[in-house]
């Protein structure tokens, strides 16, 4: 039986019950067989069988793992006090990352990333640590600080540091941009 916040199934060591399936693909933006072939994934990462997985099980995640903000991403699962994942958090935070989610449910991603020490604002250093992590060796750490300095200052209404609103409005015509970094296709099984 569900949870109503999610946290275990009744079936958590077997197959998801159809019943389970439609009520979660009623909350997420994956399809039913989506969710079965992710609940499978889910099962292979939780190898001790207790229904939850911990932050270096997610990095094994290939759709994950080839991004450079992988650590960041991974970051932003909700833990319980003991830093497991359960299957549902697995499932809400990869929907809003689904190629299906929409670009505002993106957006509210990226800034969960990008917000690295939770304080509700995007910083010129957190800006800075984004895309040194992008960009690599392709740009100097001068130019990568000059870019991430002019970001926030321009973005932000304070100058300082860029509110979610901010964020959302530098990257609202930048749909390509944040699906390329922020969107994960699941491959089903068949």
């Amino acid at each position: 039986m569900l949870r109503s916040m999610g946290a275990y199934y009744s079936s958590e060591l077997g197959a998801l019950r159809p019943e389970e399936v439609t009520a979660l693909s009623e909350n997420v933006n994956f399809s039913p067989k989506e969710i079965q072939t992710l609940y499978v994934r889910f099962q292979k990462l939780d190898r001790s069988g207790t229904g939850v997985i911990c932050r270096d099980s997610l990095l094994k995640i290939p759709e994950l793992a080839m991004n450079p903000l992988v650590d960041r991403i991974v970051n932003i699962f909700e833990t319980d006090e003991e830093g497991n994942i359960t299957f549902t958090s697995f499932l809400s935070c990869l929907s809003c990352l689904s190629i299906n989610s929409s670009l505002s449910e993106k957006l509210s991603a990226a800034f969960r990333v990008y917000d690295a020490n939770n304080d509700g604002y995007v910083s010129a250093d957190e800006v800075f640590e984004i895309l040194s992590q992008m960009v690599g060796s392709n740009m100097s750490e001068d130019q990568i600080r000059r870019v991430s300095n002019d970001t926030v200052k321009a973005a932000a209404s304070d100058g300082q540091r860029m509110s979610r609103d901010d964020f959302n409005q530098l990257f609202q015509d930048r749909g390509d941009e944040i699906n390329s970094v922020f969107g994960v296709k699941i491959v089903t099984i068949e």
